[in-house]
């Protein structure tokens, strides 16, 4: 629910975004447009941080239960804590969430020929920080500049894009390691009572 509180969330600052730039007049919008921009922003700034902490912290929540679910029953050796903290190692977290879930992913025995929706997802997730850190350089740059705020107001409304794309293809994940997760307990439970005399 939180990476679809977030997804929602994306849409309204993404056509914040796409507002502003369609109002520039002669390379750059009026002061009233701007002044109703940051207004606007600012309104969807602390539901937006909020959002972004609750599906971190749940996200993570869930990661690390699934990876001691799979532990617990022989599917998977990974370290609860590495699964949950390589998120925060710089470097480390280019590659490595990707290969806990993946790791995860195969375990459990998913679907190979599906893999490819994990690529997409953490394709998604990456460029979308990316593209968001350079707009956010942008805006900065230089207040005068029209095209700084081009640049800046462009990679907000392809970065939220990405995270709605992200968000949704996390969601699928999420559930069908869930849906996973429960057959292979399902299968477990059956395999101890047959062998209980």
């Amino acid at each position: 629910m939180a990476l679809a509180a977030s997804a929602v969330l994306a849409v309204p600052v993404a056509i914040l975004n796409l507002w502003l730039y369609l109002r520039f007049d002669n390379g750059s919008p009026s002061l009233e447009d701007a002044e109703s921009f940051d207004q606007l922003n600012a309104l969807l700034a602390l539901p937006s941080l909020l959002t972004m902490l609750a599906t971190v912290v749940l996200y993570l929540r869930w990661l690390r239960l699934s990876v001691k679910t799979a532990n617990a029953l022989g599917l998977s050796n990974e370290s609860t804590g590495w699964a949950t903290f390589c998120w925060f190692i710089p470097f480390a977290n280019l590659f490595k969430p990707l290969e806990v879930v993946r790791g995860l992913w195969q375990g459990l025995g998913g679907p190979p020929e599906r893999q490819s929706m994990l690529t997409a997802w953490w394709a998604t997730w990456i460029l979308s920080n990316i593209i968001s850190n350079v707009g956010s350089t942008f805006g900065r740059a230089d207040a005068a500049s029209s095209t700084s705020l081009s640049v800046a107001l462009l990679a907000g409304i392809l970065s939220e894009g990405l995270s709605i794309a992200a968000a949704v293809l996390c969601i699928r994940i999420i559930r069908d390691i869930e849906s996973l997760l429960v057959a292979r307990r399902t299968e477990a439970e059956a395999t101890m009572n047959g062998a209980t005399p």
